[in-house]
């Protein structure tokens, strides 16, 4: 574990000094160095908090540390989701959206790392040998997953700049608050969900070579929620943004409303998506976060030729990456049962 864990915050750390760095090249090439040059440095510490963050939980799930998992995940989205709309009412200044979502990532950094107390100077010490050989026989892991996530992060950037290009920032700012909205579910349930999916299924997996129970069982939990929070959604978004941000938001309201479904599929997927690695199909995560990501286009293509409004671009991204969360899910209860 302790080689794992050093070589873990090497390449975390070396990954957020490069990105940093293409951050800052971009900010000169753009002309606006001078302006922007405060947020370099939160770019730089959202990096590195945001690997240390990721290394912790997964030590934390790994101890069935669900509690801590819990209250940080749930705190740290408070933090990045509630606070900047709150800080909205007092200045439309971008600085106090990205604070929060510093800040937010920094916090229960600490209370993450309790059991590592006393064992960090270890860690330190670890010999490069013993670090490289863990990364060396897991190597297929990496393989596949590290084009999955930068798969899966095309598919939610495209989209924004697929709004962007196609219609204004104006619509940009709507499908942003939209995001935020629906994606609290996502993060709050799904994301802790899927920690406990990923121990109980491991666990299962290694006993009996399947992991059915925990699929059915995590599931019921999902469906249930996301049934509940969409029902929810649907009758208290336009006028919750209305009451919320004034009647002009009405507009993100709608939005939310329309991609309600894609948010309620996604949110069951995201839970039981790990079942993926669990049963070592690696590779089947990648093609689906790879067809995801070219729902965006295709949606594109589809709009270029109906037209319209942003309504229907939107509406043709909701269709499709439901489709493929539809698929996913499925697709992990065949692999549950052994298949």
């Amino acid at each position: 574990m302790f080689p794992l864990i050093k070589g873990c915050i090497f390449i975390g750390v070396l990954l957020s000094v490069i990105a940093t760095t293409i951050y800052y090249i971009y900010l000169i090439m753009q002309g606006i160095l001078a302006v922007r040059m405060w947020t370099i440095p939160c770019f730089g510490i959202l990096c590195i908090a945001n690997s240390l963050s990721n290394i912790l939980t997964s030590y934390n799930n790994r101890n069935q540390e669900y509690k801590i998992i819990s209250s940080v995940y749930v705190i740290r989205n408070v933090i990045q989701n509630i606070a900047p709309l709150l800080l909205a009412f007092f200045s439309n200044d971008v600085l106090w959206l990205v604070i929060p979502y510093v800040i937010g990532q920094l916090f229960g950094l600490r209370r993450q790392s309790m059991s590592l107390r006393g064992k960090w100077r270890a860690i330190l010490k670890t010999q490069r040998s013993d670090v490289l050989k863990p990364f060396i026989s897991n190597r297929g892991y990496a393989l596949y997953s590290t084009p999955a996530m930068l798969a899966n992060s095309i598919s939610y950037s495209s989209v924004t700049i697929a709004l962007e290009a196609l219609f204004s920032t104006t619509v940009v700012g709507y499908y942003s608050l939209t995001t935020r909205i629906l994606g609290l579910p996502i993060s709050l349930v799904g994301g802790n969900i899927a920690k406990v999916v990923f121990q109980e299924s491991s666990d299962e997996y290694s006993k009996t070579g399947r992991f059915q129970d925990a699929f059915i069982r995590a599931a019921k939990l999902l469906i249930l929620v996301a049934v509940v929070s969409f029902i929810l959604i649907i009758f208290l978004a336009k006028p919750a943004c209305t009451l919320f941000f004034g009647p002009t938001w009405e507009k993100a309201g709608e939005y939310i409303q329309l991609l309600a479904p894609m948010f309620s599929f996604q949110l069951v997927c995201t839970a039981l998506s790990p079942g993926l690695l669990v049963s070592h199909k690696q590779s089947i995560e990648l093609v689906f976060q790879v067809a995801l990501a070219l729902t965006t286009f295709i949606a594109i293509g589809a709009y270029q030729i109906i037209g319209g409004s942003e309504l229907v671009f939107l509406l043709a991204v909701g269709f499709l990456k439901s489709i493929v969360y539809i698929a996913m899910i499925l697709t992990v209860w065949k692999c549950s049962k052994g298949v």
